[in-house]
């Protein structure tokens, strides 16, 4: 981890205004520092102590738990202008392990600090609230996803990466991360066979990819048709029974 001067740039990435408006007294109060990230280090652990709020400014960072036989489950995917470490302002320890998967520059703020200015500058906390209550909801989205079948788990939550990372080509729909298997098991909660079998089953049918890299998608379409039916048909199933 090294640290250095804060600057204001995003990777040119489009964030919402209240994430901006946030980010725009942060700079004006000169809250936080710079630290940067390499490749598979950790921002920090789950239950280590919650002193710091970070936003990410370049790269990409997961959170993740693991249970209780040691294996992990991603929670999400932040990219530049996202923030973590929010949801533990006030009191306890961070709720999971965030680690960066690709070098990044990430701001990072003293808690005590934060609440400190907030005296002076309500309108941090306001803009805080908004960006807990969108992490809530994802929160929520995750969790009702759980409900799905593990192949139509990898459908969806490939359709999310390629939402968030998603950039078009002539080739067709790139996602800009360094995607893997492994890591798409993690954040569907399956195993990296089953991950391998819908992959492979994509790439017979021309709509993904994966070798060699990046990820491409060339057929959207088809990927969200195919997602959808396995919503319906995880419906029919379940109100059958």
């Amino acid at each position: 981890m090294n640290k250095s001067k804060i600057d204001n740039s995003y990777e040119n990435k489009e964030l919402p205004h209240y994430i901006n408006e946030l980010l725009a007294l942060i700079h004006k109060h000169n809250l936080g520092s710079m630290r940067r990230y390499r490749k598979n280090e950790h921002i920090f652990h789950n239950n280590d102590p919650a002193e710091l709020i970070y936003i990410i400014q370049k790269g990409v960072v997961i959170t993740y738990l693991a249970d209780q036989d040691g294996r992990e489950r991603i929670r999400r995917f932040f990219s530049a202008g996202d923030i973590l470490g929010h949801n533990t302002l006030f009191h306890g320890g961070y709720i999971a392990d965030a680690q960066a998967i690709q070098p990044s520059k990430v701001i990072v703020i003293d808690k005590t600090q934060f609440l400190q200015q907030v005296e002076s500058e309500p309108k941090l906390l306001i803009h805080l609230y908004r960006v807990l209550e969108m992490t809530h909801r994802n929160l929520a989205i995750h969790m009702g996803d759980s409900y799905y079948s593990a192949e139509t788990r990898v459908l969806k939550y490939l359709l999310r990466l390629l939402n968030q990372f998603g950039t078009s080509t002539t080739e067709g729909i790139v996602i800009t991360i360094p995607l893997t298997h492994e890591l798409l098991a993690k954040y569907a909660g399956t195993t990296r066979v089953t991950v391998t079998r819908v992959l492979s089953r994509l790439s017979a049918g021309n709509i993904l990819s994966t070798n060699p890299k990046p990820w491409i998608v060339s057929d959207l379409d088809a990927l969200v048709e195919l997602c959808e039916q396995a919503c319906l048909d995880h419906i029919c199933i379940v109100g059958s029974g």
